[in-house]
């Protein structure tokens, strides 16, 4: 209880109109966050998520959440943002495809908040992508870019489509760099996503059933 109000009082100051103030907000945040490691990451981001809900916060939300990631991740073990993958990657995709998203279009806010010039989500997307535990914690990370960008209406919508597009980039950027991708299990897991998503050859026997990370992980050959 104590920590929980120590990061709400540390959350709170983002949401003030003051510039300064924000900056040294996310900058002692950043600091607690580190110095509490990933084990407790989750708890800021919930924080970060109960706190910033509506206006100018959504903005400030996002720029926040990469401010803390590119100061943890390069001090974290692979996997050990895994347990709050899940709210990372909601936080993300209601950055890129939320009501976030639109209000970075109203000239009033783009012009007076320094978060509303940029969306750093794909960034924050490329740094997770770096550090969870390929097996199975990348099925937190594709099909949710997927079905985020098909309900906030990819399918029709070039901006959605584009930007669907950059977060899997930076996925791919994030996962070459993450020691936990064997040859094995990426194959594997291409292999699943083609099959489900390429329509199949016609007059052609029904595709088989796609493999998942899960399935790469039980050695060839094994018991």
């Amino acid at each position: 209880l104590q920590l929980r109000g120590f990061l709400m009082r540390l959350v709170a100051t983002l949401s003030s109109r003051e510039k300064s103030v924000r900056q040294k907000g996310r900058e002692a945040l950043a600091m607690v966050a580190v110095e509490l490691g990933a084990e407790h990451f989750g708890a800021i981001a919930y924080e970060l998520q109960s706190s910033l809900r509506r206006g100018f916060q959504l903005q400030v939300l996002g720029h926040a959440l990469h401010f803390l990631l590119a100061k943890l991740v390069p001090t974290v073990a692979v996997g050990s943002l895994d347990s709050c993958a899940p709210l990372l990657v909601r936080l993300i995709l209601a950055d890129v495809f939320g009501e976030a998203a639109e209000k970075k279009e109203v000239d009033a806010i783009a012009n007076s908040m320094r978060e509303a010039h940029s969306t750093m989500s794909f960034a924050s997307m490329e740094l997770l992508a770096s550090v969870i535990t390929f097996v199975p914690t990348v099925n937190e990370l594709v099909p949710h870019i997927h079905r985020a960008a098909v309900d906030a209406g990819g399918a029709t919508t070039l901006k959605h489509a584009n930007n669907a597009r950059e977060l899997l980039r930076r996925c791919v950027i994030g996962l070459s760099a993450n020691p936990s991708v064997g040859l094995q299990p990426l194959t594997v897991y291409c292999a699943g996503l083609l099959s489900t998503h390429l329509p199949p050859k016609r007059g052609g026997a029904a595709p088989a059933p796609a493999p998942t990370p899960a399935d790469a992980a039980v050695p060839a050959g094994g018991d």
